[in-house]
């Protein structure tokens, strides 16, 4: 015998779907970080140049008794505005039924993450968790562990920047951060912005 049984898509019990995809979600405001949070925030090299305790000591990766020293993460503070805005903007296809506004947004940031790769011809794109006082996650281009070989040519840098400016809308961020020794890009907001602790 045949049964035919409803998708997800056509019948979900007890579910009240979410229909405004678009709605609004807060941007964090730095005058409510809790003390931690600011500490935290401010607790990461201010550059480029890594003190040795930070350096990742490729040679000693198979050292059981070697401890990885944090990594951290260079890119764009951005929050989930950032990426309800970009979804609208550019018509990204309607995510699957959700009853659950954090799920929702998780599949958004996660379709403009895979469209940035797309478009900016750039598949190293990675969206971390950022400490940080004004924004909640980092759209992030380089880490610390891979900083020292995978820095791209200028162009190419330009390229991209230009194109993630444009479709991001990064013009408009204000980040607390402190500026890179040596900006990569004239006046956009190219920060560290987090330290992952694993």
């Amino acid at each position: 015998m045949l049964v035919t049984l409803p998708t997800s898509a056509s019948y979900v019990p007890n579910m009240t779907i979410i229909e405004d995809i678009y709605k609004r979600c807060p941007r964090r405001d730095p005058t409510e970080a809790t003390e931690d949070l600011k500490a935290a925030s401010e607790d990461y090299p201010k550059g480029k140049a890594l003190s040795k305790e930070l350096q990742l000591d490729r040679k000693r990766l198979k050292d059981d008794s070697y401890l990885s020293p944090r990594k951290l993460f260079y890119g764009f503070g951005v929050d989930i505005q950032d990426f309800i805005d970009y979804h609208q903007r550019y018509n990204l296809p309607r995510p699957p039924p959700e009853d659950d506004r954090s799920l929702l947004w998780l599949y958004m940031m996660d379709q403009v993450l895979e469209d940035l790769k797309k478009t900016c011809h750039f598949y190293r794109f990675k969206r971390e968790l950022a400490i940080s006082v004004e924004h909640r996650y980092i759209l992030a281009i380089y880490d610390s562990y891979t900083f020292d070989h995978g820095e791209m040519d200028n162009d190419t840098e330009q390229r991209i920047y230009g194109e993630l400016r444009e479709r991001m809308d990064l013009g408009s961020l204000s980040i607390d951060s402190g500026d890179l020794e040596d900006p990569l890009v004239e006046d956009i907001p190219f920060k560290i912005l987090l330290i992952s602790l694993f």
